[in-house]
């Protein structure tokens, strides 16, 4: 399968996600944004990925591309294609869905655990996934379910973690695809901006947990797995 990958900010890529299209004979195309590169026809996906970046779902009017890319997620999600979204991703895909998008009252960043509820316990799309994962976080944004949604995962600081919308939709809001190269990019062009607070770890402490990265990524693993190989 050719899976096209959106890419929001330079500095961050797909991470593990690299090593799991090779492992299972995928090829990924990248769509960068960050280099001003146009939407390919949507008759051409196969199935999509929209990664992270620094900006937020709802501010259509600070990037002219923001619009182009919800209708482009939009059409792709009608044609039925599977469509992956993580962080802004996952609010791209809560926005398009009809959902509201804003600041949320904590920044959670750093290692916290993700907890599936009923639904994602029993979600094909997280098989072989724990009922807790102690996963990479880095938003200061969240969103509202959208209709018709199912409701996956949570946080202790954010509600809505994950959701599914059919058979071919998943949002993630946390980070199991940070691999370690990434982990150490974010924190070093974050310094010491990172305040420790309730939700927010500073990099020294991010970096300190690096023995969690695998296990992170083998979530990944098995969610892009049950996604994809699924749909």
């Amino acid at each position: 399968m050719k899976i096209h990958v959106i890419q929001h900010i330079a500095y961050e890529g797909a991470g593990c996600i690299e090593n799991w299209a090779t492992q299972n004979h995928h090829s990924l195309q990248y769509i960068h944004i960050h280099d001003g590169h146009q939407f390919p026809q949507v008759s051409t996906i196969q199935a999509l990925i929209i990664l992270g970046g620094t900006m937020g779902a709802y501010e259509d009017h600070l990037y002219e591309w923001m619009p182009i890319e919800k209708n482009f997620i939009k059409e792709v999600i009608a044609n039925g294609k599977p469509v992956l979204g993580i962080c802004l991703g996952s609010q791209l895909l809560a926005s398009v869905l009809g959902a509201k998008v804003f600041k949320h009252a904590h920044n959670e960043i750093g290692w916290h655990n993700v907890y599936l509820n009923e639904k994602g316990l029993q979600s094909a799309f997280f098989k072989h996934c724990p009922p807790v994962m102690f996963a990479m976080h880095w938003h200061g944004d969240t969103f509202e379910l959208p209709m018709g949604a199912e409701w996956l995962a949570y946080s202790q600081a954010t509600p809505n973690q994950a959701f599914s919308f059919g058979d071919n939709v998943l949002a993630l809001q946390f980070h199991p695809e940070f691999d370690a190269q990434l982990i150490e990019t974010l924190c070093d062009r974050a310094g010491d901006t990172l305040e420790n607070e309730s939700f927010t770890q500073s990099a020294q402490q991010i970096l300190s947990r690096s023995d969690s990265i695998q296990q992170a990524n083998q979530y990944m693993y098995s969610i892009l797995s049950n996604f994809f190989h699924q749909n």
